[in-house]
């Protein structure tokens, strides 16, 4: 009765478990694949308005998710303190999918705006309308109330679909739009409900910066004054960098707002816990991978001492389980999480331990200069690292070879750079840089480089309102693209310097013969 599997065979979990891209926009992550950070606890908390995360760190994740009622119930049950239960009613106020039943698309945005519509009430009908469209369908107009005096103001609106002659009734009937949100809200305190309306892909609201910036300071209001009522609450979805005081933060009690705010980052430990969950739940092999992950938690706690029959037969057992979760040592002991690692790597990034330990070589190598690391770059630097070893090194002893790590480094590299290409100022800057510096450099080569090369004239680093190499230097900065060491020379990361193509001294190395072998 074996409860190992053998080492090459691991590869095929890994290589079919691991999502190599993004699911389809608005769809919630497969069942098996949901995954709650203890870091994201407090961001998904009911009473937060605005969540802040770089890319691929989850936002548009927990946007679809949260409007699932079957994942709102597994969040209930993995982190009940967030406060939001299968229950709660969640509305989209804002996603990359067009939806204009729901809110208005970008050109009707400007329109709105153009026309003098405060964007604070522009939200405001998008809120007043989907709740009065959910009452409407769900049978809950007519004065439900809490027993308190509440006038007896009916769920329904004006028959009418033109978002502009919507935001034109919100405007001219302040009462009766305000009227009409207390009295859903009255009604979610009688039926014991919290509602919610996320938010998320505002920069798709807006062809230019001031237009996104006028729509997400009047969200920001709006989503504070919905904290006024018990059961009605929004939750913005936001870049870091894209939350800045000087431009959302003008208007009363905006400081609330700020204390008010969370992010959402991961740990290392719980990068790895998500790894488990994955593994652990393949359709096919799924089962034999918790047998090998629970035979080695049992070695280690036994010493050396090999299973008895009762380990292997509680093995078997605990393996059977439905809506499997890695057990808690796994996903917060690093000394644990370090040896189930290296079940699948081996021990060492080379011949000896002088070339460093996998399990922390890799997120090093995957950290931007703030030291996060996003979800998406790990899986996609192990898919690559699984499919690259049964390629060049199909009989290696492991399910993944070392040097198949560099590879897999380079490519969520490659990623990463092509996300941050949103911001389409940064790879005039960087392209200047690639050949002719070395990480780490001095500030002042970086910035001979962008005034050689009149980086500062390229029509994206204008529109960026970046005229200097200190505005540069602050942006790159800001945006953990480098960082600057105590020694006063410039560090870039590996996540982007091998996709920027910038050699470093020692380090991995740039490709050489179009790979890493």
């Amino acid at each position: 009765m074996s409860t190992r599997m053998r080492t090459a065979d691991l590869r095929e979990p890994i290589r079919d478990a691991l999502p190599v891209e993004s699911a389809e926009y608005g769809a919630p992550p497969p069942r098996h694949q949901f995954f709650v950070p203890k870091t994201h606890a407090r961001a998904l908390h009911i009473n937060i308005p605005v969540v802040l995360g770089d890319r691929g760190m989850g936002k548009s994740y927990w946007w679809a998710a949260l409007q699932s009622r079957e994942h709102r119930g597994l969040l209930a049950r993995m982190a009940p303190d967030v406060r939001i239960r299968e229950e709660t009613f969640v509305f989209p106020g804002f996603g990359k999918t067009p939806d204009l039943a729901r809110y208005p698309s970008k050109d009707v945005f400007a329109r709105l705006l153009n026309t003098g519509r405060k964007s604070r009430l522009v939200w405001k009908a998008v809120v007043v309308w989907s709740a009065a469209r959910f009452a409407d369908e769900r049978g809950l107009g007519g004065g439900v109330g809490d027993g308190r005096d509440i006038p007896p103001v009916d769920l329904v609106l004006p028959a009418i679909d033109s978002w502009e002659e919507r935001v034109s009734w919100t405007v001219d009937n302040p009462e009766a739009a305000d009227r009409l949100l207390q009295q859903f809200d009255a009604t979610l305190h009688a039926l014991e409900r919290d509602s919610i309306w996320v938010f998320d892909a505002l920069d798709d609201a807006a062809d230019d910066v001031a237009t996104f910036y006028n729509l997400v300071e009047g969200l920001c209001q709006l989503a504070l004054e919905l904290r006024s009522f018990r059961h009605l609450r929004a939750k913005v979805f936001l870049r870091t960098d894209q939350f800045q005081d000087r431009r959302v933060g003008r208007f009363p009690d905006a400081s609330k707002l700020r204390a008010s705010t969370a992010s959402l980052r991961w740990l290392t430990t719980e990068l790895y816990g998500l790894l488990w969950q994955l593994l652990g739940n393949h359709p096919l092999r799924g089962a034999e991978y918790r047998q090998d992950l629970y035979t080695t938690l049992f070695e280690h706690k036994l010493r050396g001492r090999g299973l008895g029959r009762e380990e292997r037969l509680e093995i078997l057992t605990l393996a059977q389980a439905e809506d499997w979760t890695p057990p808690p040592e796994s996903r917060f002991d690093a000394a644990v999480q370090e040896r189930l690692f290296h079940r699948l790597t081996g021990p060492f990034m080379g011949e000896s331990a002088r070339k460093g330990f996998p399990y922390r070589w890799l997120p090093t190598h995957l950290a931007d200069a703030h030291g996060d690391i996003s979800p998406r770059s790990f899986l996609a630097a192990l898919a690559t690292a699984v499919a690259h070893t049964a390629y060049y090194h199909a009989d290696h002893g492991f399910a993944i070879h070392f040097r198949s790590l560099h590879a897999g480094v380079h490519e969520a590299s490659r990623i990463r750079v092509g996300e941050i290409a949103e911001h389409p100022w940064i790879q005039p800057l960087m392209a200047a840089l690639a050949g002719h510096v070395a990480v780490p450099f001095e500030f002042a080569d970086a910035e001979a480089r962008w005034y050689e090369t009149g980086a500062f004239a390229d029509t994206d680093v204008v529109a960026a309102e970046i005229d200097s190499a200190d505005s540069a230097r602050k942006r790159l900065a800001e945006l953990g693209i480098w960082r600057e060491m105590k020694t006063g020379r410039i560090d870039v990361p590996d996540i982007y310097r091998l996709g920027f193509k910038l050699a470093r001294r020692g380090g991995v190395p740039l490709k050489r013969d179009g790979e890493v072998r």
